[in-house]
């Protein structure tokens, strides 16, 4: 999560910004604290570790990147965000987005693509409604509960068999 690298990462972005919190260490001490709040960028009740996590997050929506809720909390949308905004303040460019919506994709089946919400329903039924399981061939584990151990998941009747052939 947050290591000597992001915590450096904090300290030039201090001083770059006219907070001053001295030699760019990696280690998080009263002069970097301070300068977080004399930024005035994240809540003083917050917790150490908080402040430096909302900094970050502060950081990305400065730049109009989306590193979900301001909330202090390091999860994958704060990971993403903050990768996007090292390459962004490296390269000088906003971050490549991975799967841009402009690339042309095949869609033999024809099902809707980032469509309104009532064209999705129109095509799919209403949410929950039409679903089947579709039983896959070995366990699979969530990624966020490694101790859930899944052999079937739910999806539309519509992607069943597509899905299957994964």
């Amino acid at each position: 999560m947050l290591g000597k690298a992001r915590v450096r990462f904090i300290q030039e972005q201090l001083n770059a910004h006219g907070f001053n919190c001295g030699e760019a260490d990696g280690l998080a001490g009263k002069k970097t604290y301070a300068a977080l709040a004399a930024s005035g960028a994240v809540p003083k009740k917050w917790a150490k570790k908080r402040k430096l996590v909302g900094y970050i997050q502060w950081l990305c929506a400065a730049q109009d990147i989306d590193a979900g809720t301001f909330d202090g909390y390091w999860g994958p949308q704060t990971e993403f965000a903050y990768d996007a905004l090292r390459e962004q303040l490296d390269t000088g460019r906003p971050a490549v987005i991975w799967r841009p919506e402009e690339l042309g994709r095949a869609n033999p089946n024809k099902w809707p693509i980032q469509t309104p919400q009532k064209e999705l329903v129109k095509f799919y039924g209403e949410p929950g409604k039409n679903q089947t399981y579709l039983h896959v061939p070995y366990p699979h584990r969530l990624a966020w509960k490694l101790e859930t151990k899944l052999t079937r998941f739910q999806c539309h009747e519509k992607v069943r068999v597509q899905a299957a052939r994964l």
